[in-house]
């Protein structure tokens, strides 16, 4: 009965679920944190990046939405403060109970349970002894809206049931409150001058003073002052140092100071939303201008400055008594409007003179803080006439300490003398801004503008010698100040004199007094500035010649959102850029270009142009000056004209007519207002004029006028010939101020209706970008309305700042609750009031290309440089590079305790993990330079280490690892540093610290973070969790997997966190979320008569409307023997063209209409080719600049040609009406990417690939000697492979009758060669067996070489099979592959290498022999062999043992239809020497050896004969003698010399192996080293009578034992 019960109790528990699943899903995170030491906890993780999408992805571009960034709303501060009451009323259950119901950990995930009780739950259900500790653990079952581990907390604000957490806190940071208070940064105790006011972390090391007395605020900054960048590093405003991005607004945005970004609103496109993360909250917005610089607050927040001038003027000076403050504050400082009941009454009928009279001392000081630089202060005369009701009053003094501005140029002006400071009247110290602020002067005003008059006044004066002797430091003339270089020419005085703003002009084209590293050179302006201002979106270069600012250059602008580039960038671009849909158009958009004296613009020299084109037909504008463009494109109602007519106005009689287009543009009036003749109204500058009526009246001088205003009076009368009244009254426009505004009205005369139909050309487009006529796509845009500004709805008076508010109860009748703050990383404290001390991260990763696909677990650290390497925080991404390609991840790091340690040295240290293998790719290291700073930006691009490059190395002296391994960190981002990388469960600085590690038993443990003791884990693909216990069954749905078409499906991070859980990582020719979508694929095959090269680049085209056009490429090989190649892409497109390796471009497709899984299928032709444009131009047209040879650009079309290139321009050659036109879109055809040294070629191959941002494919421009698709093969001299020559002959998954000639010929070579090299190692073992062939010396070694024979032979054939067997993907296994690439060739070199060295041992023998005669010692020549034997096997064996040892496996995917393995070589430059030195010693000695030897026996032999003979012979006589006795001793060396010197041509001669498309005479020589050892019998046996007669001998004796056995069996028988 009672598990019946137990059972209708569950029923009803999850109904009541059921009920309550429109609440939002709550995971608290690190709620078993709670401890003295934990610094954060009960954790809310909120993704940014899907929402920033969603809500505002039409105002941001995709540089700013391109990164992930997760808000974490943490607890700061505890909680047991509060009596929290246990919860008797929501249900309880404990782990015991929801085991027995067959709970999972799944269903307490949906049912709100934190993150840590449910891994709890799943790691108590894994256990095979339930523990019993963990048995009574348990989970509230919490009544809506009430959530938490115990029930305790309930949202504030809830918009709607049906929202998401994430949801939630989004609408509530777009909710707008009033800030009551300030954030501050507390861990330096600095001085303001008032209680109220507190230091913020963006005025540390801002470069100006806020602490009274000490300047703490500056201390340590000059380090900073001094930085100095890497090349490979960007410098930001501030002087930190980030790596250098690929362009400059990337740079911009990874700064704490970005230069181009004056309020929070623009650092994300005017978000309507404030959000606590990095680009919002960590940033030094720019002090540019007199009023928009040194703010004592953070600048980004408008309502943080107000509040701080409120406290500022509220707090009381001690030389002020209370009642003469409060006066003082409500006269001065309190509008009407705004006045409070007591400033009412104490003004009331001008009481406020009276008692300030009373009260107050001469001089008031007011406020009580100082305005500037710590020491300047505002001052007033109480007895000064003031008037509250109409505006602030402003200071008549300024006083400061004068020995802080002792060259200042207004001391001698009479001054008064109070609290140890000057005051001097304000117009005497700023006369300009006194006499401009009379009517608006403010205390804000005051604070904004004196510093720029005061600048040399700041207390913080750099005059320490070595500081100032750096060359990053100007030192001000006459004096001991120096200021930073990036300080000169910024607009403002730094030093005394203003020396540092004097010398800024341009002389001699160089800047003074510093040059190009430290100022931005205007040529135009003639000056140069700071490059600080470069790119700040302030004009500071103007040029009012040619309408555009140097400093900024549309090089700045988002090419993927260019209609949001800032003004001066967007004039920059039409007013510089030479764009050919706007050449020759009509309308001069470029300004003058001199070339040689003569100014040339975009409508001069348009002779070869065809104006009526693609661009210019039927916009509304006579582009060509007779409107030839614009016939027959709208039929006008008023009145029908034949073709080659235009519809214009008689200019007497005020009628309709139709003007043939012969008498357009001829030089007379034709048409009334000129409209025939555009000419005459056409301005020839870049201005825009909406004067196009032309008065063709004497009197007024024919001038031009707005058609709007033609019939006002303002308009002379004279105009029309005085015929302007007759005009207007048949336009029933008489006196009308716009002649066009009842253009639309149905009782509009045809005059007006004609006039203002007309084009303006004011409204003339000023840029116009690529097209091919209207693009279109299958796929539906998707239109996202942008978020409106929710504005403040219910009831909320506590301040939580950037943090987010939870109602918690503390009891259970709902009756007592506080407000608690849940705070972002950056700030803590009851309020969130308090700023963080911080890391501020944000990392791009780059991967090899040899690891494009893999998935990595990257474990970011912040650790100290103590004995126990304590890791402070951590942050764990898993990247894969299809993925987070262009992503940014930005996070937060903080550390252990608060403040930090100011006796340690932090860093940050970086693990890499491969997350499929949990192999270790390697550590790196990111220094913090400067320990001082509150908020510590690192901004670096992360390049993940290579495969197989694992830096392991001995420990040095002073460095041990006890339970792990030294290794040198990555990429030299450590100067050579070493570190121990600890085997899980260890850790420490020497990993000697064991720790308990807490992570699921298949997981890998990779550390210990300090506060929490929370273990590090890394999680497979099939667990997630912080400590990944919790099962993956996200990426499948009813036992299958989301992701399709064979994708792999992978978490987007270890705690479900994102909107998106997943993400699926697509086969190639698929894409989409879930891998759904076919993308396009286009089958190329190749007319035979097409010299193919060994790779093609397809350059994709996408027309965008409005927007330049987009190039996408991609790399795809072409392997030997395939008749055609298949290209898959994922992206838009409309145009492609393929590029040869030898710079031979053909044309494939063009199509206006865009389908995304079509197929084109398209045989290449010759027709199809471009050429470059010098076949069609000469070389003065080729030569000359673009501005002039673009005009040429029809040219080339009229040879009937599809298209054509050049070094600016791709063209497209088209039929427009009776005309063949260009249309041409910019590409460099000289452009290349490297792949900046992330690349996989080998042997310094240059890598090339596909796009300078995310690159799909490579390939390698092999040096001389080299070749492969990945350079991996060497043919220099006798260095050559058998996998370099045939390799890549052999075709993946084909049988062998279907492989080529090539490798059938080879396998039939190789069998004959093997079965004979066998054949003779059998015979001369039946020769040499024999003890009379071993009497000398000559026997061991030809002994020896039949067992080389024997060994090469077989050697060949292994190699050839499992070549062969590897290359046709039949042998996989990795291990096989491994070892057989590390022992083949290496035997083979040896088993060669060992030969020669013998038969050189048997010629010298042989010549020893002939010279000693009969006193050669045969005994002692056996001795010697075999020393000699074990020595050449001892050389031959060491001298090459390095090869092994250099050998790897590379994968090569270049190509994605054939994926194969190699095995290759890698040496360095000075080993690659070596290794050939010793291969020409292992060739050439011997080869040597042979020919003296010969020599040698020829001459002594004839020599001593002719002794003998008395010299009764002649010479020749006994040298035929000597040949014919002793020819059998010469055989062997020539035969060998003979054979070697085909190998010697083919080395010397052919040269390298430049490709493997030509292998026959390489494989013919390589082949040829082979033969030696399968010809001893043939060399040596067959020409010795000895030798001859003992094999005769032995095979008689074989023939004889043989005959006996067969008579002995026959017999038995």
């Amino acid at each position: 009965m009672m598990n019946f019960m137990k059972m209708i109790f569950f029923y009803f528990l999850f109904y009541l679920l059921s009920l309550t699943i429109a609440f939002p899903q709550v995971n608290f995170h690190r709620t078993t944190d709670q401890s003295n030491t934990t610094l954060e906890y009960n954790c809310f993780y909120v993704p940014v990046q899907n929402i920033i999408k969603q809500k505002y992805a039409e105002k941001i571009s995709y540089s700013q939405r391109n990164f992930d960034e997760i808000i974490s709303l943490c607890l700061t501060e505890s909680l047991s403060k509060w009596n929290i009451q246990p919860n008797p009323f929501d249900q309880k259950l404990t782990f015991d109970d929801l085991r027995k119901e067959n709970i999972t950990s799944e269903q307490l995930y949906t049912w709100s349970a934190s993150i840590d009780l449910i891994e709890q739950y799943e790691e108590y259900l894994m256990s095979n002894q339930l523990l019993l500790s963990m048995s009574n653990h348990v989970f509230y079952n919490c009544t809506s809206p009430r959530f938490g581990e115990l029930c305790q907390y309930e949202f504030i604000y809830l918009s709607s049931p049906n929202s998401t957490l994430n949801e939630i806190i989004f609408e509530f940071y777009e909710l707008k409150f009033e800030i009551t208070s300030l954030t501050c940064y507390e861990h330096l105790k600095c001085d303001r001058g008032s209680k109220s006011l507190c230091l913020d972390w963006t005025e540390i090391c801002d470069g100006i003073a806020d602490c009274i007395g000490n300047y703490i605020d500056e201390d340590f900054c000059w380090k900073i002052q001094i930085n100095e960048c890497e090349a490979d590093e960007y410098r930001c405003p501030d002087g930190q140092c980030i790596s250098k991005q690929r362009d400059y607004i990337s740079n911009m945005y990874s700064c704490l100071d970005p230069r181009n970004i004056h309020s929070t609103t623009e650092i994300l496109g005017d978000l309507s939303i404030d959000l606590p993360i990095i680009y919002i909250q960590d940033v030094r917005c720019p002090r540019n201008g007199i009023y928009h610089r040194k703010y004592h607050t953070n600048p980004c927040d408008s309502s943080r400055q107000a509040l701080f001038h409120k406290f500022m003027l509220e707090d009381k000076s001690n030389t002020l008594s209370n009642i003469c403050h409060l006066t003082f504050y409500c006269a001065r400082f309190v509008k009407e409007k705004t006045w409070s009941k007591i400033c009412q009454d104490i003004c009331d009928r001008d009481k406020c003179t009276s008692i300030i009279n009373q009260t107050c001392p001469q001089l008031i000081v007011a406020p009580a803080a100082p305005i500037a630089s710590t020491h300047i202060y505002a001052a007033y005369k109480k007895e000064h006439k003031f008037n509250p009701f109409l505006r602030f009053d402003i200071p008549q003094y300024i006083c400061y300490n004068t020995t802080l501005c002792q060259h200042f140029r207004f001391n001698d002006i009479p001054s008064t003398l109070i609290d140890e400071k000057t005051c001097f009247r304000i117009e005497d110290v700023a006369r300009d801004y006194f006499e401009a602020s009379r009517s608006k002067t403010t205390v804000e005003m005051l604070r904004l503008s004196l510093p720029y008059y005061l600048d040399h006044c700041d207390p913080i004066v750099f005059n320490d010698t070595n500081i100032c002797n750096s060359v990053l430091m100007f030192r001000c003339p006459n004096s001991s100040k120096c200021i930073s270089i990036y300080r000169v020419c910024n607009g403002y005085m730094d030093c005394f004199d203003g020396a540092d703003e004097l010398q800024c002009s341009i002389i001699n084209g160089t800047c003074s007094p510093i040059e190009s590293y430290a100022l931005f050179k205007c040529p135009l302006a003639n000056r140069c500035i700071s490059l600080s201002l470069y790119g700040d979106n302030q004009c500071n270069c103007p040029s009012t010649e040619t309408y555009f600012c140097e400093d900024e250059p549309y090089t700045l602008c988002d090419w993927d959102n260019f209609n949001r580039c800032d003004q001066f960038a967007y004039q920059s671009y039409i007013r510089t850029h030479i764009s050919f849909p706007t050449i020759c158009d009509g309308f001069q958009e470029l300004h003058l270009i001199n070339i040689n004296g003569t100014f040339h613009s975009d409508e001069s020299q348009c002779q070869y142009w065809k104006c009526n084109n693609i661009y210019t037909r039927c916009n509304g504008f006579w582009n060509c000056f007779d409107g030839s463009d614009e016939i027959g494109c709208n039929q006008s109602p008023l009145m029908n004209c034949s073709s080659n007519h235009h519809l214009c106005i008689q200019p007497v009689t005020f009628q309709l007519m139709c003007l043939p287009l012969e008498k357009a543009n001829d030089g007379d009036i034709d048409c009334l207002g000129a409209t025939d003749e555009p000419t005459k109204c056409r301005l020839n500058t870049y201005e825009k004029d909406d004067r196009n009526f032309y008065c063709d009246s004497i009197m007024d001088n024919a001038r031009c006028v707005n058609i709007n205003y033609i019939c006002s009076s303002s308009t002379s009368a004279n105009c029309l010939y005085g015929n302007k009244t007759i005009f207007c009254n048949q336009s029933n426009h008489l006196q009308t101020s716009n002649y066009c505004s009842y253009a639309n009205h149905s009782n509009s005369s045809y005059l007006v209706k004609y006039f203002c139909s007309r084009s303006n050309d004011e409204n003339k487009a000023e840029l116009v970008h690529f097209s091919v006529g209207r693009t279109t796509t299958n796929e539906e845009q998707e239109t996202i309305e942008p978020s409106s500004i929710r504005t403040k709805t219910f009831d909320y008076n506590f301040e939580c700042h950037r943090g987010y508010p939870l109602r918690l109860w503390l009891d259970t009748n709902r009756t007592s609750s506080e407000i608690i703050c849940l705070c972002p990383l950056n700030f803590y404290g009851v309020y969130c009031q308090f700023q963080n001390e911080r890391i501020s991260a944000i990392l791009q990763f780059e991967t090899y290309l040899d690891s494009l696909r893999s998935i990595f677990s990257i474990i970011i650290s912040v650790i100290d440089d103590t004995e126990q390497r304590l890791i402070h925080s951590s942050k764990q991404i898993t990247y894969s590079y299809f993925k987070h390609c262009s992503m940014k991840f930005n996070f937060y790091l903080t550390y252990s305790t608060r403040p930090k340690y100011a006796n340690r040295m932090y860093s940050i240290h970086i693990d890499v993990y491969n997350k499929l293998t949990f192999e270790y790719r390697g550590g790196l290291f990111i220094p913090i330079k400067f320990p001082f700073l509150p908020v510590y930006r690192i901004a670096n691009i992360i390049k993940i280490p290579q495969n197989n490059r694992l830096d392991m190395v001995k420990c040095s002296k002073d460095q041990s690892c006890v339970h792990g391994q030294c290794m040198k960190y990555a990429e030299n981002t450590a100067n050579n540093r070493m570190f121990c990388h600890c085997h899980p469960g260890w850790t420490g600085k020497d990993c000697s610290i064991a720790y308990n590690c807490k992570c699921s038993p298949d997981s890998l443990c990779a550390g210990i973070e300090a506060t929490t003791g929370r273990s590090i884990c890394i999680c497979p693909l099939n667990r997630w969790g912080l400590r990944c216990f919790l099962r993956n069954n996200i990426c499948y749905e009813n036992g299958s997997s989301v992701c399709l078409n064979n994708g792999q499906c992978v978490l987007t991070d270890d705690n479900l966190i994102s909107e998106k859980k997943f993400f699926c990582l697509c086969q190639k020719g698929f894409s989409g979320d879930r891998c759904e979508i076919n993308d396009a694929k286009i089958i190329l095959s190749f007319d035979e008569n097409i010299l193919l090269t060994e790779s093609i680049l397809l350059h994709f085209i996408e027309i965008r409307p409005n927007t330049p056009i987009r190039n996408g490429s991609t790399f795809q090989s072409i392997p030997l023997y395939h008749k055609q190649i298949i290209i898959r892409w994922s992206h838009r497109f409309h145009i492609v063209f393929g590029e040869f390796s030898d710079k031979t471009y053909y044309l494939i497709h063009i199509d206006k209409d865009y389908n995304r899984s079509r197929i084109i299928t398209k045989l290449i032709r010759p027709s199809d080719r471009c050429y470059d444009a010098r076949q069609y131009l000469n070389e003065t047209i080729l030569n000359s600049p673009l501005i002039h040879r673009i005009k040429y650009y029809h040219v080339p079309c009229q040879y009937q040609i599809s298209c054509f290139y050049d070094r600016d321009h791709f063209c497209l050659c088209n039929d427009f009406s009776s005309q063949r036109i260009a249309n041409c879109f910019e590409f460099n055809s000289d452009n290349v990417h490297n792949c900046f040294k992330l690349n996989n070629c080998q042997n310094n191959g240059q890598c090339l690939q596909d796009n300078i941002h995310c690159p799909q494919t490579f390939r390698c421009v092999c040096p001389k000697c080299f070749y492969g698709s990945l350079c991996q093969f060497q043919s220099s001299l006798f260095d050559m492979s058998f996998d370099g020559i045939i390799g890549s002959h052999i075709q993946v998954n084909q049988f062998l009758y279907d492989q080529p000639l090539i490798i059938q010929i080879t396998l039939a070579v190789i069998i004959l060669m093997v079965l004979i090299g066998f054949l003779n190692g059998i015979l001369s073992l039946l020769t040499f067996q024999s003890k009379q062939t071993r009497l000398v010396g000559c026997g061991y070694y030809l002994l020896g070489s039949t067992m080389t024979t024997f060994f090469t032979s077989f050697m060949l054939a292994l190699k050839f099979t499992i070549l062969l067997t590897i290359q046709m993907s039949i042998i996989r296994n990795r291990t096989f592959v491994n070892i057989q690439c590390y022992s083949l060739d290496y035997l083979l070199q040896v088993g060669l290498n060992t030969d020669r060295w013998l038969n050189a041992c048997v010629a010298i023998e042989r010549a020893f022999n002939v010279i000693k005669g009969i006193d050669f010692n045969k005994a002692k020549s056996k001795q010697i062999a075999k020393y000699a034997i074990s020595f050449i096997l001892l050389m031959t064996i060491t001298s090459t043992i390095y090869d092994p040892i250099y050998r790897q496996i590379v994968d090569d995917e270049s190509n994605e239809e054939q994926k194969r393995v190699w095995c290759i070589v890698s040496y360095s430059s000075q080993l690659l020497s070596i290794n050939q030195s010793i291969q020409i010693f292992h060739f050439f000695v011997p080869y040597f050896i042979n020919v003296i030897s010969s020599f040698l026996i020829i001459i002594l032999s004839t020599k001593r004969r002719r002794l003998v003979t008395l010299y009764s012979q002649s010479y020749q006589v006994v040298l035929y003698e000597q040949l014919q006795r002793h020819r059998y001793l010469l055989i062997a060396p020539l035969v060998l010399v003979i054979l070697s010197i085909p190998r010697i041509i083919l080395s010397f001669v052919a040269g390298c192996m430049k490709s493997d498309s030509s292998p026959w005479l390489y494989l013919i020589g390589y082949l040829i080293s082979f033969v030696p050892p399968m010809l001893t019998f043939v060399i040596f046996v067959l020409p010795s009578k000895l030798y001859k007669e003992e094999f005769r001998t032995t095979v008689s004796n074989i023939r004889k034992t043989i005959q006996l056995r067969i008579f002995r069996i026959s017999t038995n028988n």
